[in-house]
């Protein structure tokens, strides 16, 4: 490797920690213009495509994330991170279809990946396949019992069939474990409504 090259990689690597530092600092903007600034140098790293994919993801561009995640694949297809992530892109779109086929197989490449049984979960109930989506919201729970996400996941589920008095078991659970958690907050406040 020329002495060029390796400055251009040393360049990434500053801007990826660069964009790190952002992202947890809620710049996703910027963050993702340093992720950009990386895969310019070195096109070829796909944790630099996974991770301006999460931040598209966490600034709700899902299309974007959803683009650099199959990028990622490409580049490394045994991540089950990126297929979890691009599954869950896919649900937040409302294609499930899709997002079951991925978060399978994210599943496959990692079967403690709690996340993506919640995700898928909430994927198959959106499918009207109920009983496989409380296997999967059962699962996610079994995997990481102090995880509130999966206590979430499986109080929006029950929401969605009507039963009330689980969600708001649920969603207690996942405000006990993290208080701030907004999502649980504003899924239990539509669970006392309905109730």
């Amino acid at each position: 490797m020329n002495q060029n090259n390796k400055l251009k990689l040393k360049r990434a690597v500053m801007y990826k920690k660069r964009a790190n530092a952002y992202e947890e600092n809620g710049q996703l903007d910027k963050a993702i213009n340093y992720y950009s600034k990386a895969i310019e140098l070195n096109p070829v790293d796909s944790n630099s495509y996974f991770y301006r994919g999460v931040a598209y993801y966490k600034n709700d561009q899902y299309d974007k994330a959803i683009i650099d995640f199959t990028k990622s694949i490409e580049l490394e297809p045994r991540s089950a991170d990126d297929y979890e992530m691009r599954g869950d892109s896919y649900r937040l779109e409302g294609k499930n279809e899709k997002a079951i086929e991925d978060l399978s197989k994210a599943i496959e490449l990692n079967p403690k990946a709690a996340f993506a049984y919640a995700s898928r979960g909430l994927a198959y109930m959106e499918c009207r396949q109920k009983d496989q989506a409380f296997l999967d919201l059962n699962r996610a729970i079994e995997l990481e019992p102090k995880n509130p996400s999966a206590y979430a996941a499986r109080g929006e589920a029950y929401l969605m069939v009507s039963q009330i008095d689980l969600a708001i078991k649920d969603l207690e659970i996942a405000l006990r474990i993290n208080p701030d958690y907004e999502w649980a907050k504003e899924q239990l406040a539509k669970a006392k409504e309905s109730g």
